[in-house]
């Protein structure tokens, strides 16, 4: 028994090495106006969700946010090349398309049978005021305009992982006086205590609740208030918020 123990509290020392180096993968929130934002947080010690954004120079702004398919440590090891590819090719490649293509051979190189990654990636022109946006099976993200009237982009191809031959669509679209929420679905299938899920609607109200606090306390501030509500995590949750320059 003694030997069992020591052996499971040092599997789980090392599960807690892997959060923490999974913790370095996501982008940090900037303290100065910044127009994105994010949040992450795992239903246990590792996720299998991932963002990351970027200043790309001149104004443009590239995003990615991810989810795994299934939980433990064979999604967060997904999850983490998954981060790094996008984290390393999204510095030179500023076609969505282009960036998921590469991202879904690589991923199908190697991914465990039964395995893919749905994932978002965009890239916001704050100059033209315009979104890139291309979508491999992941949630359709929800926009807000000035007027608290909510629109979703909507087309999309099958997650990554799935076969090599499938090419990428991207899709240009205006973006002004408005904020994009991306998210996992850890926000939408979590539980009130007698069992009924969030969902979008849900979601849009605490959106709306929010919307004019800075992007950097926003998503925290929304986050607190949902488990305040006696919403039950089940699952890992990730939300990142594109806001546009005025």
């Amino acid at each position: 028994m003694a030997k069992e123990l020591v052996e499971k509290n040092r599997m789980q020392k090392e599960i807690e090495i892997v959060g923490e180096i999974q913790k370095t993968l996501l982008s940090k929130n900037k303290d100065e106006n910044f127009p994105i934002a994010g949040i992450n947080i795992p239903a246990k010690v590792v996720s299998g969700d991932f963002y990351n954004f970027s200043e790309i120079g001149k104004g443009m702004y590239g995003f990615g946010v991810a989810d795994v398919s299934g939980k433990g440590i064979k999604s967060s090891l997904l999850m983490s090349k998954a981060s790094s590819l996008y984290r390393c090719l999204s510095k030179t490649i500023f076609s969505t398309s282009d960036l998921l293509n590469l991202l879904n051979k690589e991923i199908c190189e190697t991914a465990a049978r039964g395995m893919f990654v749905t994932m978002l990636v965009g890239i916001y022109d704050s100059n033209k005021k315009e979104l890139l946006l291309s979508n491999a099976g992941h949630e359709p993200p929800l926009v807000i305009d000035k007027d608290q009237k909510f629109s979703n982009f909507s087309e999309a191809g099958p997650p990554l992982g799935i076969t090599p031959k499938i090419k990428y669509k991207e899709t240009t679209t205006n973006f002004s006086e408005s904020s994009m929420y991306i998210f996992t679905d850890g926000i939408t299938e979590i539980k009130n205590p007698s069992g009924d899920m969030l969902e979008a609607e849900g979601f849009q109200k605490y959106i709306k609740k929010y919307q004019h606090t800075p992007n950097n306390k926003r998503l925290k501030l929304m986050i607190e208030d949902i488990v305040k509500a006696g919403m039950i995590q089940k699952d890992d949750l990730t939300i990142v918020t594109v806001d546009s320059v005025q």
